[in-house]
């Protein structure tokens, strides 16, 4: 059973799969929170996922995690992926993790959740934060199989000054369309008055819904036209400041390191690290052009050492989606480390609750 489960996983998410996997999904409500409930049509579950949703404004609705939701159901799991208000707002703040815990309690009462194993929790880029503190949590940590942290943050200054480097000299191969999203987390340190700041970031979040998912507009030749058309409907001040933002007009670097001497931004998981309480996974793509792949050598750095943890990096996948792999002696050891990962994805949420 554990090698057909991953001989779909690897037809689904490895470099070759484009088709959108079969599953059942469901949008249930508890209270104001909200969640995408995925499940098998056919066969026994063999496990449970808790997904953590990056920053993003879709959440688990956006096309590539909604497509890794069903690729894990139809594999044979059950995965609850809720809504996060907080990130989907853009915003890296601490409430994020009371919204992850709330929803992890839904999750843990849905009536669909196998009994008979521990379930696993599976993060994906700023998720990482609020899962780490699901993993540290004293009445969730103990619960849990496995934490799998896939191209995730420990650090966000560092990562916020990867997505600033995208429009340094030598920043290529780096997202350009994240640096909004830095600009946003940075509320009220550009010494602009707060009208003006709000006119600009109302502007990022559209530049943001009409830019992100579509790597198409990753070249200056698209989102630089774009920026200016928006652009041009701003008053002065508040155009140069989006334009800025988005890397369109002058160097956003003085300015956002500005702000960050004024503290770190987001906030810091590194005081609640040592309660981690379950194994931790770390996957990450070596091509990452959004987080940068030594931040999952920071992981293991600052986990406790009585944790059990295991990274996997690979060139087959980036932030957000397979990539290519040409020579075959490369395509042969991504093969094997890709196979590896996926193992870890399936054993991570079979492990049985103790008797």
């Amino acid at each position: 059973m554990a090698l057909l489960t991953r001989l779909k996983l690897m037809a689904h998410l490895g470099p070759v799969g484009d088709r959108v996997p079969a599953a059942f999904c469901q949008t249930v409500r508890h209270g104001p929170r909200r969640a995408r409930v995925y499940a098998p049509l056919s066969g026994r579950v063999q496990g449970a996922y808790f997904v953590v949703p990056g920053l993003h404004y879709l959440g688990p609705a956006d096309e590539r995690m909604d497509r890794f939701c069903r690729a894990l159901a139809d594999a044979g799991f059950f995965v609850y992926a809720p809504h996060l208000a907080t990130y989907e707002a853009l915003a890296i703040e601490a409430q994020v993790i009371d919204e992850t815990v709330a929803a992890f309690g839904d999750f843990w009462r849905h009536p669909s959740r196998p009994l008979s194993v521990r379930p696993a929790v599976f993060t994906i880029s700023f998720g990482s934060l609020p899962g780490l503190a699901l993993a540290a949590h004293p009445d969730i940590g103990p619960r849990l199989g496995t934490l799998v942290v896939f191209g995730g943050a420990v650090d966000v200054g560092r990562a916020l000054r990867f997505a600033i480097s995208a429009h340094a000299p030598g920043g290529e191969g780096k997202d350009p369309l994240n640096l909004p999203a830095v600009f946003l987390n940075l509320r009220g340190r550009f010494g602009v008055a707060p009208g003006v700041e709000d006119r600009a970031r109302a502007a990022w979040h559209q530049y943001v819904r009409r830019t992100w998912g579509r790597p198409e507009m990753k070249a200056k030749d698209r989102y630089i036209p774009l920026a200016e058309e928006m652009g041009a409907a701003l008053d002065d001040g508040a155009r140069d400041l989006f334009l800025l933002g988005c890397g369109a007009a002058g160097d956003p670097q003085p300015m956002v390191e500005r702000a960050l001497g004024h503290g770190p931004p987001g906030f810091s998981i590194a005081a609640r690290l040592p309660q981690v309480a379950c194994e931790v996974v770390g996957f990450h793509g070596l091509d990452d052009d959004v987080i940068p792949h030594e931040e999952l050598d920071r992981l293991g750095q600052v986990l406790p050492p009585g944790v059990t943890f295991s990274a996997h990096k690979t060139g087959w996948v980036d932030h957000t989606r397979s990539a290519a792999v040409s020579a075959t002696a490369a395509a042969v050891r991504e093969a094997r480390t890709m196979w590896t990962m996926l193992a870890r994805l399936d054993d991570g949420a079979r492990k049985k609750v103790p008797r």
